[in-house]
């Protein structure tokens, strides 16, 4: 039994047994016998009409619902446009079964000429609305002129279910008119309950393509084996083919029934079996019962004489007039342009057909909160209704998205909405909402159509689709429905995260998350096979987090297996937490380790993807295992909010206590503009509408852009010189101004207004919030500091009070380095050049390099600014004879190769010309020089030429310069790079480390290298550069912002960093001097940043102050071409076990040997092919690699080494192997002598062969020493 929905809630038996009772036939009183029933758009018919029972219009013939049964030729269509519902009642009278839905009780709702007294003139249909049967109840009163029907009826005038049914189908829709114009498959899914799927026989090419056109008429005939209906049309290109009858006999504009699908063999001659032709024949109706195809395979046509008179017979050939006809398949899809194939979707387990599983849900779209539109309203999409499901095994999905019909609203001017939908590939366990969008899977066209139906093939894994009308505030309700090949774990996600539970949050697995964990395992590379024996390995990946497990698909016989499948996790203890990815070899019977990645969470609100060596796990989680996986992190968290000021809940208090925020921890006075003076002037503070009125005031006027931003009446130029290049980045300026649509004012609704605003800056390594109110200072009504050449446009302004905020006052801001600017509006890294040391303005060679450099850094969004140094404080501001002002920062706002050429030979004669354009932040002062605004340089470039550059000869600060001139006139440049970490990017990937940390005088703050005695005290940084020969690093130390602190007389620290080669396997804190590799200047800046190429093999980077016992917050961050191993270096040395003490290998050491293989000589060739020699360093069971050495038989190695701390140095040997093949070895005991010595030893065998002497000589440097600190 089926839960019913009942129209009007009218029951059947409640009707009927009432009648029976008042002896009485039904008159229905929701559908009455009026005019309103036929039309919504006119008071009167265009001819009289009557309404008649069945049994008064076929006198004498006793009236019947069938005459012989139920033929698509009971269906013609009346004088109503509605073929397209005529058509799918053709295809439904094919099916008996499904009729017997639509009309249920059949037996019992026909006519009984032998018991009158049973006939009450009520009848009952059933039709699929919404997800649910609904059913409506009628009398049999049908509307007719001149004793016959009106619309739909039968060739045989005494059979009525096609009239009846479409009488309750108007009912549905509020009147018979309200059927005008539809499509078939709205239809057939009322008649079936299955889904509809549109086929473009045009645009997918199935009249010129035989093969696509043999797929789909097996598809077809399949369908139809299903009992699937199946409708077709020909689309017309405007109103007047409406209905337009062709060459050929069709109908345009115009609905037919699919009634059958044939396949016909036929053959002639002794060896018919060699001379077979295949048919493939299509038979349509035309709802109208007349008006035919009179093509080929028409009626009557010679074609048909191909057959045997026995095939014609199977096929039920009847040549008459009665809109029903054969075609070719070829043809069908050359004169029809769309199909329709209603699935009837099988759920049962016992049907042999193909079973589908089927999720629905009803719900809505509600202004305001979850009616987001569609993917283009990028700050509300993620609004609307999401459902998640799962697809187990590769293969296909069907999604349906079914809105309300409208049909019964016609009257009021409602049409569909415009609907579509959205899927994404997310991770695997995702149970709760989107927040950012994910990895296309697929979507469907928006249209306003009653259902959008789409069928996908998708790869096994977890998926979120998020139905949405096209215009964002669209109010409407749909039904949802996905249906899967296997069981899809699919639901309605409701819940934004998970939450904590309040009766058992002492448990820590119990508390509310700190943050959320996003991780796809994007690939491995380098698996072996776990044994000799084994196969190729059938790898897949586990992903856990604090005691939760997601598992990745197998990948068949494969060493280099592509997952791209993810995870999502709550994390409760990020710092206490670690992310564990391993990769296994799937066996029927056990599964095979084959190595782990251990990765520490990292909150930094981005997604990060980093390739992981593989390693063991238990005891030998520090042994590499073959293999690396290939995985991309990210990790949100809640922002950390300056001054704990939450925006949401201050605005939502404003809006209950309807009052404008003012905010007391930046209050409208004097102590938040100075902290050393008295203001010169009267300033009052103004909110933005009382500055710019009457015009209204806006974040934004027509966009952001560099002229958006003035200095005022403060010595900042650095902090607006920033602000004019972030505004040539329109993602990055929404990083720092989130939400920016929410935040504008809407002059439509002044209700939304609080005076409340919102920025966030990049400090220390996470991003800050800095609410603020709109209160600004003002004299005379124009604003102090930084205003918009608009009046009426106030982002620059709101931005800058954010940034006072957050430096203490706005007199915090007088005097700065752009650099800073640029990594808080960013969380880049910045790289000053000076352009004097550097040479560029001589140097054309190196010049044109910058110019690339610059040109490469702009293209990938970094924002670059420009300086001239004062050499005394009396030159700052000071202008010079070029125009520019000595001390101050101006933006880089374009840079640009324009190639010029003349004459007929311009391909021989054209000139190179790189041109840099930058903007002095008071809007005023340019450049006076070549290329400046007016000059005669510009002659030289055509009209279109400057058109293209944008040219403005206007006093508004903004100008362009020759790149020489700007690299003779400038000193100093800087670049904020914004590190790129994707592998899908095109642009160069970096790998990042990040750590914060201090300095702590009398512990951890051991001044700069000069102070011998202390600086291995500092804070110590490994990482390994894993480049064949040389790669770049940049590393960039970072100390807390001191602006603050401006009021007290804080200053920033002369910081630096010192950077030495060790062994490659160092993991324990340095104690000596090594290898100098690269070091920093010392300088009281915030950020001190280099970039440095270094060779191959591991380095330790030490974090300084100048001074010793100075005290301080630090970030430092290495930036790495390859995955780096990069960690911080806590531990002196290895400390024995008290658990396992009695074991040798837990021992406490006995001494510290650092070995370093110098070079060899005199090697040997041992093939024709060249030798490409490395080391191995072994003791105590540990081997560390020495880099490869190309095409050399006396490679020089110097700094590259090993670090072993022996623990039985008496029973233990040094052993250093030379190899391409087995060259040779050189094997000592453990000489404790408390000193480093250079050692030359002659190579000789190994195994039995060990006293044999081998060609060449190695050259070792052993350091051995008892004090495990003396290394």
């Amino acid at each position: 039994m089926v839960k019913l929905h009942y129209f009007k809630n009218q029951r059947y038996s409640k009707l009927k047994g009432q009648c029976e009772r008042d002896e009485r036939l039904f008159v229905d009183p929701e559908f009455p016998p009026e005019t309103k029933s036929l039309y919504f758009s006119r008071a009167t018919p265009p001819e009289h009409v009557e309404w008649k029972r069945p049994k008064d219009i076929c006198t004498p013939d006793p009236p019947q619902l069938f005459v012989d049964g139920m033929s698509s030729h009971d269906v013609t269509q009346g004088k109503l446009g509605n073929c397209w519902f005529v058509a799918a009642c053709s295809s439904l009278a094919l099916e008996p079964s499904l009729l017997e839905k639509v009309i249920p009780d059949i037996k019992h709702q026909e006519w009984d000429p032998e018991n009158v007294g049973n006939y009450q003139g009520i009848f009952r249909f059933r039709f699929f609305r919404q997800g649910q049967w609904t059913e409506v109840v009628i009398d049999d009163l049908l509307p007719t002129i001149a004793g016959k029907l009106v619309y739909i009826h039968s060739t045989d005038k005494n059979e009525f279910w096609s009239a009846l049914v479409e009488k309750a189908y108007a009912k549905m829709a509020g009147s018979y008119e309200a059927l005008e114009a539809g499509n078939t498959g709205d239809a057939l899914v009322d008649f079936t309950g299955g889904v509809c799927e549109s086929i473009s026989l045009k645009d997918g090419g199935y009249s010129q393509d035989q093969e696509k056109r043999l797929v789909l008429f097996k598809s077809m005939q399949r369908a139809m084996r299903d009992k699937s209906l199946i409708g077709a049309s020909i689309r017309i290109k405007n109103r007047d083919e409406m209905e337009k009858r062709t060459e050929t006999g069709l109908v345009m504009g115009h609905a037919y029934g699919v009634t059958a699908v044939k396949k016909i063999t036929i053959g002639e001659g002794l060896f018919s079996l060699f001379n077979r032709q295949h048919l493939y024949m299509i038979r349509l109706r035309n709802p109208w019962g007349q008006k035919e195809w009179n093509g080929p395979w028409s009626d009557d046509s010679e074609e048909w004489k191909k057959l045997k008179s026995s095939d014609r017979e199977k096929l039920g050939i009847v040549f008459e007039n009665d809109g029903e006809f054969w075609m070719s398949f070829e043809d069908f899809c050359s004169h029809f342009t769309n199909a329709t194939l209603c699935h009837v979707i099988n759920t049962s387990i016992f049907s042999l057909s193909n079973r589908w599983h089927v999720f629905k849900h009803n719900y809505q779209w509600s202004p305001g909160s979850t009616a987001g539109g569609c993917v283009e309203n990028r700050s509300t999409f993620l609004k609307n209704p999401q459902y998640a499901f799962t697809v187990k095994e590769e293969g296909e999905v069907m999604i349906s998205l079914m809105q309300e019909d409208t049909r019964k609203a016609k009257e009021h001017g409602a049409e569909n909405l415009t609907i579509g939908y959205f899927v994404m590939k997310v991770e695997e366990n995702r149970k709760y909402r989107l927040h950012t969008m994910f990895e296309k899977a697929g979507d469907s066209i928006f249209i306003n159509a009653r259902e959008v139906v789409n069928k996908f093939h998708f790869k096994k894994g977890r998926y979120v689709v998020i139905p949405s009308t096209y215009e964002q505030n669209k109010a409407g309700q749909f039904l949802m429905r996905i249906f899967t090949e296997k069981s899809s774990k699919a639901m309605f996600l409701n819940q934004e995260h998970s939450t904590g539970s309040k009766i058992f949050c002492c448990f820590p697995q119990c508390r509310t998350p700190v943050c959320v964990l996003s991780v796809t395992v994007k690939s491995a590379g380098g698996l072996q096979k776990t044994s000799r024996l084994s196969m190729t390995p059938d790898p897949y990946a586990t992903i856990s987090c604090e005691g939760r497990k997601v598992k990745t698909p197998v990948q068949k016989d494969s060493l280099n297996p592509q997952w791209n499948t993810g995870a999502l996790f709550f994390v409760r203890r990020p710092q206490k937490s670690r992310l564990v990815v391993q990769v296994w070899d799937y066996n029927w019977f056990w599964d095979s380790f084959m190595g782990q990645a251990k990765i520490a969470i990292d909150i930094n609100n981005k997604a990060v993807t980093e390739t992981h060596q593989l390693m063991g796990r238990r005891r030998n989680h520090q042994v590499q295992m073959p293999g690396v996986v290939t995985v991309e992190v990210k990790s949100m968290v809640k922002l950390h909010y300056f001054k704990n000021q939450r925006y949401s809940k201050l605005k939502s208090q404003c809006e209950k206590e309807e009052r404008l925020f003012e905010d007391p921890e930046f209050p409208a006075n004097d102590k938040s503009i100075f902290f050393s003076r008295a203001p010169p002037e009267q300033i009052v503070w103004r909110r933005p509408k009382d500055i710019c009125e009457p015009d209204p005031p806006s974040l934004f006027v027509d966009g952001s852009s560099r002229h958006d931003i003035t200095q005022g009446k403060l010595g900042n130029c650095w902090f607006v010189a920033s602000c004019s290049t972030l505004a040539l980045e329109p993602s990055l300026l929404e990083k720092v101004i989130p939400d920016m649509k929410n935040q504008e004012w809407d002059v439509k609704d002044v209700g939304k207004y609080q005076g409340i605003f919102r920025f966030r800056f990049w400090r220390q390594g996470e991003w800050t919030e800095v609410v603020i109110d709109d209160l600004l200072p003002t004299v005379y009504g124009q604003l102090v500091f930084v205003h918009s050449s608009l009046k009426n446009e106030f982002w620059g302004a709101l931005l800058e009070k954010a940034y006072a905020k957050l430096s203490g006052s706005y007199e915090a801001l007088e005097a700065g380095n752009i650099a800073d600017a640029l990594v808080d509006f960013t969380s880049g890294v910045c790289e000053s050049i000076n352009l004097k040391d550097a040479n560029y303005d001589d140097d054309e060679k190196r010049r044109l390099e910058f110019f690339k450099s610059m040109q490469k850094a702009m293209d990938n969004s970094s924002l670059v600014g420009a300086s001239i140094s004062a050499k005394s404080h009396e030159e700052m501001e000071e202008r010079t004879e070029t125009g520019l002002v000595k001390g101050h920062a101006y933006g880089v706002t374009a840079i640009k190769k324009i190639t010029i050429g003349q004459g007929l030979f311009s391909l021989f004669n054209r000139e190179h010309l790189y041109l840099i354009r930058l903007r002095n932040p008071w809007g005023q002062k340019e450049w006076n020089g070549a290329w400046s605004d007016g000059s005669e340089e510009w002659n030289k470039l055509e009209a279109q030429a400057r058109k293209k550059l944008g040219i403005d000869f206007e006093d508004d600060g903004e100008f362009w310069m020759s790149f020489e001139d700007f690299c003779r006139y400038f000193s100093k440049a800087t670049m904020c790079h914004l590190m790129n970490t994707s592998i899908f990017s095109l642009s160069k990937r970096w790998h990042i480390f990040k750590h914060k940390n201090e300095w702590k005088p009398g512990s951890s703050a051991g001044g700069c290298v000069t102070n011998q005695a202390t600086f291995f005290k500092n804070p110590q940084y490994a990482f390994s550069i894993k480049d064949d020969d040389a790669g770049e690093v940049m590393i960039a130390l970072m100390q807390e912002d001191t602006r603050i602190d401006r009021d007290e007389g804080g200053k920033n620290l002369s910081i630096g960093y010192y950077v030495m080669k060790v062994e490659e396997n160092r993991d324990y804190r340095l104690h000596v001097l090594m290898e100098k590799a690269a070091d920093s200047i010392f300088i009281n800046m915030r950020e001190v940043v280099n970039r440095f190429q270094l060779k191959t093999g591991r380095y330790v980077v030490i974090p300084s102050t100048y001074d010793p016992h100075v005290a301080g917050n630090f970030m430092l961050r290495i930036f790495t071409e390859k995955s780096s191993n990069a960690r911080a270096l806590v531990k002196d040395h290895p400390k024995r076990s008290n658990i396992c003490c009695c074991i040798p290998r837990f021992r406490t050491p006995d001494c510290i040997l650092s070995v370093f293989v110098k070079s060899a000589v005199d090697l040997q060739k041992r093939t024709l092919l060249s030798v490409d020699p490395y080391a191995l360093i072994k003791c105590e069971g540990n081997t560390v690699r020495i880099p490869t050495v190309k095409d050399t038989r006396n490679p020089v190695w110097n700094s590259a080494g090993a670090l072993f701390y022996v623990k039985r140095p008496k029973k233990t040997h040094l052993v250093v192997q030379v190899c391409d093949s087995f060259l040779g070895q050189a094997k000592m005991r453990i000489d404790i002598n408390n000193r480093t010595v250079v050692l030359s030893h002659q190579l000789m065998g190994r195994g039995r062969k060990h006293d044999e002497k081998m060609p060449g000589a190695v050259t070792l440097e052993i350091a051995c020493y008892h004090d495990l600190k003396a290394v």
